[in-house]
């Protein structure tokens, strides 16, 4: 885990959900992730140097609970787009983190789909 990741994860979000279960990274491919079925928030990383072209995560809604959050973190700045989609009924980008800049965002299962709740990203 990188430095601004920890401090990030340790100062505002850890205190404010509880049980996060941070996974295995997050590769360069284009994939479909569920959440994690027994904890509340799952979390991954996208980690530098990552990406070789542009990508899309999917938040699957398999399996998903009402109220379950995923935490996402980009450390990659390469020069590629990588784009969060919510799987459910709605479709849409939850959104698109900008070439070469990293962050976070944090989304939420409403029952039906995933929304988004906070990034550091416009």
């Amino acid at each position: 885990m990188g430095w601004l990741d920890e401090k990030l994860f340790l100062a505002i979000l850890r205190p404010r959900l509880l049980g996060p279960v941070a996974g295995a990274n997050l590769t360069d491919a284009s994939v479909s992730l569920a959440a994690d079925a027994d904890a509340p928030l799952t979390w991954r990383r996208l980690p530098a140097s990552t990406l070789s072209g542009n990508r899309v995560l999917t938040l699957s809604t398999t399996g998903a609970q009402k109220g379950q959050q995923i935490l996402l973190t980009r450390d990659d700045a390469e020069a590629f787009t990588y784009t969060i989609a919510n799987g459910g009924v709605g479709g849409g980008n939850l959104l698109v983190m900008p070439v070469s800049k990293i962050g976070h965002i944090r989304s939420q299962f409403d029952g039906t789909n995933w929304l988004r709740v906070e990034s550091t990203l416009p």
